[in-house]
């Protein structure tokens, strides 16, 4: 299997159900702001990734690891990742300290990995329990605001 750069490229993610929880959280507290909302920076790589992928899934695969070069020349399409160099340097060295401030967690990536259908209890904290995973209060809370998606790791909550 390719996989893309090295080992030691940082790369930040943000499990979606950790997204959904921070954003009822911001709604239900009519918190407002931009704020960056991923893993915080330096703390994950790509070799990381490829291990929790494969602690999860038990997979036997031997990691292909090829350039930005190889990348580039033959026209890949990856979305994870971003060369750690160049004008794409600071894409996985974001700050997601003022989100981190406003209370969002990011669950272990390992548990990302393995994703939702497994009962890890994952919802646990009871914000995922209503329609469209919006409790009540939220729903609330929220009537009237929007959310705006800039970026994979950025996105603005506005209340009127």
């Amino acid at each position: 299997m390719l996989w893309p750069g090295t080992p030691a490229d940082p790369i930040q993610i943000i499990d979606v159900r950790d997204l959904a929880n921070f954003t009822i959280d911001c709604l239900e507290r009519k918190t407002t702001g931009i704020y960056n909302t991923v893993t915080p920076k330096g703390s994950f790589t790509m070799g990381n990734l490829l291990e929790d992928c494969r602690a999860v899934t038990m997979a036997e695969m031997n990691p292909i690891w090829v350039s930005e070069e190889f990348i580039a020349d033959n026209e890949l399409p990856i979305s994870i990742w971003a060369p750690p160099n160049g004008e794409w340097v600071a894409v996985s060295l974001v700050s997601g300290e003022r989100a981190n401030a406003q209370g969002l967690t990011c669950r272990p990536t390992r548990e990302t990995a393995r994703g939702p259908e497994t009962g890890t209890g994952s919802q646990s904290a009871g914000k995922m329990d209503g329609a469209a995973g919006l409790t009540q209060a939220a729903a609330q809370a929220g009537e009237g605001a929007f959310l705006k998606v800039v970026t994979v790791t950025e996105y603005r909550c506005f209340t009127p």
